[in-house]
């Protein structure tokens, strides 16, 4: 006696085409790409540098949006101003405030399939 299928076997498969089957490729590889260069972070999630982005030669801004619509962030700045005879300058730069980040943080989950 034959076992009824179960409704999600005999469903019909989604069909991608065009656009959404090209975004969902690069998607796929963005999360590969930041799996190959996350390291664990201490929140429990991952974190990804981004000099390692960028030398890796991949298109930035569709990886960094890839990170944003995960719940990633760009990790604090910390300051770095140290007083000494070598160091007597502060950073009153009119940039330094709007430093560029140097890693993101990924949420827990981020990068699992």
């Amino acid at each position: 006696m034959a076992r009824p299928r179960s409704r999600a076997l005999t469903a019909r498969p989604v069909r991608l085409v065009g656009s959404e089957w090209s975004s969902l490729v690069i998607w796929r590889t963005i999360r590969t790409l930041l799996t190959r260069l996350a390291r664990p972070h201490e929140s429990g999630g991952k974190i990804v540098e981004r000099a390692a982005i960028l030398a890796n030669g991949a298109d930035f801004a569709e990886v960094m949006a890839w990170i944003t619509a995960q719940g990633g962030t760009a990790e604090a700045m910390v300051s770095t101003t140290k007083g000494g005879l070598h160091n007597m300058r502060d950073d009153t730069r009119p940039d330094a405030a709007a430093q560029t980040p140097r890693r993101f943080v990924l949420p827990p989950g981020a990068l699992t399939p």
